[in-house]
Formats: structure tokens, C-alpha cells, sequence
């Protein structure tokens, strides 16, 4: 039981917590970071330069990083069919360095096409590709495990977690993490594997590059029960709320739209963007609080689809933990853009302030 006096200074703390709560709030949204990511481009410069100036993070006029902290995810496939991966690539290291400056970053994952030119499959290589390059001989050096371009294909993630989204270019089946492998784990056995020709010799790094790895797998495009399943304990695996794969087209009645299914667990985000595939610009903005955001670069209307919220809780995000100590957190099915919760941020900003001056002025007049 609690004496008088316990009481009276758990009282007079009592108009505090709200404003407290609210700087909490302030803090916790400082810390989300945005994140961009964008799928398979394969080899089509004018439409991979045209996404990244629509999602504000190039300059089309100096080609300069302008994205400040965002982090650019791409999830692989920048390679074959169109022309000009060589640019893409090109252009990418650029901005990579670039955006560490001002405390962003880029993240480059293997697509099975990187894999593919690394394995010398080069079917889907344009003859446009290699002239890009110079010949084929020219375009093998480069390729090659020592080439300028080979050495840092190779050294590309497989998967990266970043502001609770797992992404990878096919989807990571839990098998393949074999219980208790990590995602660093899993990098560093994926670079082992193509660290050469990729083709290795110990099953264990050739689990990776079989049929069910992360860069060729098909079960999560096909949103089945099983596919769901396997979304949910690769979730509780590695601790994400959801997945984003590109490698699977995505088209249905309504045009090439990226598809959330399992609830929106798993985000199908591979929208056929290059020309040589005949489909539609894309990007995705998340912004490290659970929400997404599909945005098509032009599109007639200018089209932004919302993605369902994913049902996983175990990895709840500190701002909506705070809003629930606040008793305003909304509903799974009606939460508010990020920018209306940072109207109400600036608002409790404003009345903390209101509070403080208040208790100053107070404390001044007693003084006195």
C-alpha cells in the first residue's frame, strides 16, 4: 500500500506522463529511417534513372545522391535482357558512395541473373549488353572474379534486414537457414558460393543457388498455404514483419501491380519494369514503422497503392508502442500516413513546450 506521501508525488508526476510519452514518440519517429526499394531493372538504364529521380534520391540534371539518409534497397536482376546493366551498375556504385557521406546508404542483392553471368549462363545476355562492354571478351574480363565488375557483383548480399523488412531477391525459404543459420551466415556462405565461377563443390554452399534458394525460388509467388507458412517461420526466424521479393512478374487485370499476399506478409514487388519485359515503373517507400507504399512513376494517375499492414506483432515498432501508452494508436485497419503522425508529433511538441514554459513561469513566481 502506498503512503500519503507516495501518493502525493505519484500525483504530482501525473502531468508529466503525457508530454513525456509524446517526446518519447518524437524520438522514436527520428529514428525511422526511410527505406526505397526497387526490383528487377534488367538492363534498362532511361527507366532505372527515371525511378530513382521520382523517388527524390537522384539528381536527373548531376546524376548526384540528393537522398540524404534514405537507404536504397535493389533487390537484384539488373543484369540481361535490356542493354544497359553495364550503366546501371555503373550509376549505382556511384551513388553508393556518395550517399555514405551523408549517412545514407545502397544495398545491391544478387538476382539469379547476377548468379547466371557469374556461372558463364549467358543466354539472356543482349547483343546491345555486349557492345556495352566492348566484345565478349571485354565483357568476360569484366565479369570475371578479379574484373572490376565481377569482384563486386560477388561481394553482394543475398538477404539484408533493414527497418524490420526482410528483403531478398526470390524469397528465403526456412530450409534454406537450416534452423539456426543467420542472414550474415547465410551472405557469407552465398559469397563463398559464387566467389568463383559459382559453381561449388560443398552441398552446403551449393544450397543456395539450388531451386528452393533465395535466388531462384518460386514458392512465395504462388501465395499459397504453403508459401504462407513458410513466410511465417522465416518471419519468426529472422525477426522481420515482412518479406519483398522481386523475380516473379507480377500482372493481372488491373496491369502490372506490385501484389502483397499472406496478408501482406510477403510483398511480390516485381512489376516487369525494364522495357524488354514490357511492364511498369515501380518503387516502394517504407517507412520503418510496419507501412509501405507502391508508388508508379508515370502512370496515367499517378497511382500510389498502400500495402495491407502485415499481421506479425512479435516486432511491434517503438513509436506505436508509445502511441499505445498514450491510448491513440490506431486500429491495424486504419492507421494514418506518416505524415499526419508527424502533424501530431509537431503538435505534442508544441504542447510539451506549452507545459514546460508553464511549469518555469511557475516555479519563478514561487521564487519570488
Amino acid at each position: 500500500m502506498q503512503s500519503r506521501g507516495e501518493e502525493r508525488t505519484m500525483a504530482s508526476l501525473a502531468p508529466c506522463r503525457r508530454p513525456c510519452l509524446l517526446l518519447a514518440l518524437l524520438v522514436a519517429f527520428a529514428s525511422c529511417e526511410r527505406i526505397v526499394s526497387i526490383a528487377d531493372l534488367h538492363g534498362d538504364y532511361e527507366r532505372a534513372l527515371e525511378i530513382l529521380v521520382a523517388a527524390q534520391l537522384v539528381d536527373r540534371a548531376t546524376l548526384s545522391w540528393i537522398g540524404g539518409n534514405t537507404t536504397l534497397v535493389q533487390t537484384g536482376d539488373i543484369v540481361d535482357r535490356g542493354d544497359y546493366g553495364k550503366r546501371i551498375y555503373e550509376l549505382f556504385f556511384k551513388l553508393k558512395e556518395e550517399a555514405v557521406l551523408v549517412g545514407g546508404s545502397i544495398i545491391n542483392l544478387l538476382g539469379n541473373h547476377e548468379v547466371m553471368n557469374i556461372q558463364g549462363d549467358l543466354r539472356y545476355v543482349s547483343t546491345g549488353d555486349t557492345e556495352e562492354f566492348g566484345g565478349s571478351e571485354a565483357r568476360a574480363r569484366a565479369w570475371a572474379a578479379d574484373g572490376w565488375l565481377g569482384e563486386k557483383i560477388r561481394g553482394f548480399y543475398t538477404a539484408v534486414q533493414r527497418g524490420g523488412v526482410l528483403f531478398v531477391h526470390a524469397g528465403l525459404e526456412p530450409s534454406i537457414l537450416d534452423g539456426s543459420q543467420s542472414l550474415e551466415g547465410l551472405n557469407d556462405n552465398m559469397a563463398l558460393a559464387v566467389a568463383s565461377d559459382g559453381s561449388p563443390k560443398l552441398r552446403a554452399l551449393a544450397a543456395p543457388l539450388s531451386d528452393s534458394g533465395p535466388v531462384w525460388t518460386r514458392l512465395f509467388a504462388s501465395g499459397s498455404e504453403e508459401a504462407c507458412a513458410a513466410a511465417k517461420e522465416t518471419l519468426r526466424l529472422t525477426g522481420a514483419v515482412r518479406m519483398v521479393v522481386g523475380h516473379t512478374i507480377q500482372h493481372s487485370v488491373e496491369g502490372f501491380r506490385v501484389n502483397p499476399v499472406c496478408w501482406g506478409s510477403v510483398v511480390l514487388a516485381d512489376t516487369a519494369i525494364s522495357r524488354a519485359c514490357g511492364g511498369a515503373m515501380s518503387f516502394i517507400e517504407h517507412d520503418g514503422l510496419g507501412g509501405a507504399v507502391v508508388v508508379y512513376p508515370g502512370s496515367d494517375d499517378a497511382r500510389r497503392q498502400k500495402l495491407p499492414l502485415p499481421p506479425s506483432s512479435h516486432s511491434e515498432s517503438a513509436a506505436l508502442k508509445v502511441l499505445k501508452e498514450l491510448g491513440e494508436a490506431p486500429t491495424r485497419g486504419d492507421r494514418q500516413p506518416l505524415l499526419i503522425w508527424t502533424l501530431a508529433i509537431l503538435t505534442g511538441i508544441a504542447i510539451l513546450m506549452a507545459v514546460l514554459l508553464r511549469h518555469c513561469r511557475g516555479t519563478k513566481a514561487r521564487q519570488t
